[in-house]
Parts: structure tokens; sequence; C-alpha cells
């Protein structure tokens, strides 16, 4: 800056400025790490993949209850055919395996004047479990627990269901097989013809 013309002085401040926000700028930038996601082949955006994917999945199970269901109630003696509405109240939960290290110490300290002075530290750290899912072409989470999905209410509309007898069979079948109260389940006759 010595050999610099006093008329330029002032330019090269504002430029080594400029240069220094631009820096901060990048550093700050590289820091919050959000870099722009590929989009996902099918043309539909990383959000809308995240999301749908646990939306398929409950509704593929809704599904295949449903025409477990649909099967198992048909065959009641009275009932024809049977259409099956079942509504979660949540989706399924699940408990991965963590491995879990603590570390405990503590320190005794006598001061001059014989007082005592007792520090306890503890670290706790977790760490997920991984484990290798060739499928997948990488690493999965262990799962410890399934807690299934919670049936919040069952429509049945069946052939035979204006028979108050048919109708409480249907009602106590899936009762018993969805571990659900009576006030969840209701049981409709189907239209003549259909």
């Amino acid at each position: 800056m010595k050999n610099l013309p006093k008329a330029q002085l002032p330019a090269f401040g504002a430029l080594a400025v400029l240069a220094l926000v631009g820096l901060v700028l990048i550093t700050a930038g590289n820091l919050t790490g959000t870099e722009p996601r590929p989009e996902p082949a099918g043309g539909k955006s990383s959000k809308e993949s995240w999301v749908e994917p646990g939306i398929n999945l409950l509704t593929a199970a809704e599904m295949r209850l449903e025409e477990r269901l649909e099967q198992i109630l048909s065959e009641i003696e009275g009932v024809g055919k049977v259409s099956v509405t079942i509504l979660f109240k949540t989706g399924p939960e699940y408990k991965f395996a963590v491995n879990e290290n603590s570390i405990k110490r503590t320190v005794q300290e006598e001061d001059q004047t014989g007082g005592t002075r007792v520090t306890t530290e503890v670290n706790e750290d977790g760490q997920l479990v991984l484990a290798r899912a060739a499928e997948l072409g990488g690493e999965k989470p262990v799962v410890v627990k399934e807690i299934k999905p919670e049936v919040q209410g069952v429509l049945i509309v069946a052939e035979g269901a204006e028979n108050p007898y048919v109708r409480e069979k249907l009602s106590r079948a899936v009762q018993t097989i969805l571990d659900i109260s009576p006030h969840q389940v209701s049981v409709l006759s189907r239209k003549k013809g259909r």
C-alpha cells in the first residue's frame, strides 16, 4: 500500500471490503448446508417424493387390511358381497435400536478451609444402529419394535346386512379382528342389484 498513489487508496479499501464481504457470504452459505437436492426421475420435486412414501405406505396398509376383511366377512353365513373402508388415526411407529454410551465422572475437592466440593459430570451419547440392506444398496436402521397403526373407524357395506343378526355378526367379527370398540364400527346394507 506504500507504493500506491494517494488517489487510489480509497478505491483499494472499497475493493478489499467487498472481497471480505463476499468471502463471509460464501462461508456462511457453506455452513448452512442448503445444497439444492437433485430432482428425482419422474419430474416430482424432492419434497413431494419425501412426503409421498409415508402416505403411500399407510394407504397400502389400509388397502391390504380392507381386502383381507372383505374376504373374511364375505365368508360369513348370510353375507353376500362386502365392501370395507378403514380409517387409521395414526400411521405405524417404529422404535429403533440405539447404542448408548454413558460416562460418569465424579471429582471431590477439598479447599484450604476444610470444605468439600463434589462435582459430577455425566456424558451420554446415543448412536443409531444400522444394518446393511442389500436390496437398498446401503444401510437401514434396525427396528426393535413396530407399533401398528391405530384404527379410528371401519365402515362395512354388505349384502344381507339388513338382517340385524347378520349385521351384529359382521360388527363383532371386525371388533374382534381389529380389537376396536363397537362405536368404531358401522355396518350398512348394500343396495339391491349392485
